[in-house]
């Protein structure tokens, strides 16, 4: 299966080095966004994440596993565009869901202590055609798996959970996706230049694409298959961005970090930051830095 060749050198990636935060992204570079940033559980949860194999990089962000416990702090999830299949890894009772983007931050309902949850993020615009429905009928919320459209979920949901390891789990996913032909062959590149655009990795060859979509067709595009307007998700790459920021220098200023990124003013920067994080970014410092 040479579409899954990889090294897969992000097999082991470590905690940013200021924040307890999940980023795959390159260091310093906060003017660009590959990966959504997401907040770690904790120190004390670990967890295992890596980037897909070569064959399924426009189909699949990342892949992440922890372990739900009673002493995980932060058990929400935040708006980062993106479409999740979430795995409970029960071998008595396994489960998948698909995750719709959260427009603010959401408790899963779905996850139960003393389990594992295998995730895969789908890259921006991906992920949604697992339901007959647009993209924007399932933001902050849920499917379980009798409801997706997906062929042979019930066998790989017991596949995934029946794996010992993430490593295993990885490749069992990645052997069941290259069969579903109508994700692979399928694919929306037509999304892809404007999402490069938002989040600041676009070339010239993205930019002359962009030109010819109109506003409303890119409404249009956004509300099937990512769920939000693209008003609001360059609102969410913002943010995730700021966030990038702080993990760098978790001390700078705030008023010159929201001018940086276009924010009005300081003012403007506290109330998108609780909007999308649920607190202050004072308070997500104190909450998320690391201490050893």
């Amino acid at each position: 299966m040479s579409t899954l060749k990889n090294n897969r050198s992000a097999d082991s990636i470590k905690h940013s080095q200021n924040l307890w935060i999940l980023d795959l992204n390159p260091e310093g570079d906060t003017d660009h966004l590959s990966y959504s940033i997401q907040p770690n559980l904790g120190p004390e949860a670990g967890y295992h994440a890596c980037v897909p194999s070569l064959g399924l990089k426009n189909i699949v962000s990342y892949y992440h596993q922890i372990r739900a416990n009673e002493n995980t702090g932060d058990k929400r999830i935040y708006p980062s565009g993106n479409i999740a299949l979430v795995f409970r890894c029960d071998a008595l009772n396994p489960n998948v869901y698909l995750v719709g983007t959260p427009t603010v931050p959401r408790k899963p309902e779905y996850i139960e202590e003393g389990n594992d949850y295998f995730i895969v993020f789908f890259c921006i615009g991906e992920g949604s055609d697992l339901m007959p429905v647009p993209a924007s009928e399932l933001v902050d919320t849920h499917v379980p798996m009798d409801r997706l459209d997906l062929d042979e979920v019930e066998k790989i949901a017991l596949d995934i959970a029946g794996k010992k390891t993430f490593t295993e789990r990885v490749n069992s996913f990645e052997r069941f996706l290259v069969r579903q032909e109508s994700i692979i062959n399928h694919h929306h590149g037509r999304l892809k230049p404007v999402i490069e655009t938002i989040c600041g990795a676009s070339s010239a060859g993205s930019r002359e694409r962009l030109a010819h979509l109109s506003d409303r067709h890119m409404r249009r595009l956004f509300n099937r298959y990512v769920g939000v307007s693209p008003a609001y998700f360059k609102r969410i790459v913002r943010h995730q961005k700021a966030i990038k920021a702080l993990n760098g220098n978790p001390y700078q200023d705030l008023a010159g970090l929201s001018a940086k990124f276009g924010y009005c003013d300081q003012s403007h920067f506290i109330h998108e930051f609780k909007r999308f994080h649920g607190m202050s970014p004072v308070r997500f410092l104190k909450t998320y830095i690391r201490r050893d």
